[in-house]
């Protein structure tokens, strides 16, 4: 899961730089647009402004390429979605993503991150086992340390973690 490219987008404000994200859409034409779930309400307009603008790439790079009837099968095709990002969340803060992507900034590794789960959800979660990074354990964190931070129950913040 290296990076080929990305684009930040300030403060998740899709709709004032729709030409830079139709761009970047129509040079990469990625057949997945993973769309975070942190946010609630704003990650379902996220996914409404995403898939109108990958709908408006997609009929301008047919325009640009001027596909025939019988090339539309090789038409891009590209899927909007949400992704649960708990295991994102994790991956960003843990040392392993200090250690593979040192100049990275948070929220880039947590889309690094999503995006390989979308890819394999079983690997990605099975790699926040590596401990530090390097999969040994350190001192101060045993593997695993980080699942502890998942929220697979409404109360699991009421169970200590001793």
């Amino acid at each position: 899961g290296g990076v080929v490219d990305h684009l930040a987008v300030p403060g998740g404000r899709y709709r004032d730089h729709r030409a830079q994200v139709q761009d970047f859409l129509k040079i990469y034409t990625p057949a997945v647009v993973a769309v975070s779930t942190s946010a609630l309400g704003a990650s379902r307009r996220a996914q409404r402004d995403l898939e109108d603008m990958v709908r408006e790439a997609r009929e301008q790079l047919k325009r640009l390429t001027e596909l025939d009837e019988e090339d539309e099968e090789d038409e891009w095709e590209c899927e909007v979605f949400h992704v649960p990002d708990a295991v994102a969340t994790i991956f960003a803060q843990s040392p392993r993503a200090e250690a593979e992507f040192p100049d990275y900034a948070y929220n880039l590794r947590k889309a690094i991150s999503l995006a390989r789960f979308v890819q394999e959800p079983l690997a990605e979660l099975a790699y926040t086992w590596a401990g530090d990074g390097a999969g040994a354990a350190t001192k101060t964190r045993v593997p695993g340390e980080e699942l502890l931070f998942l929220n697979l129950h409404p109360l699991w913040q009421e169970v200590g973690r001793q």
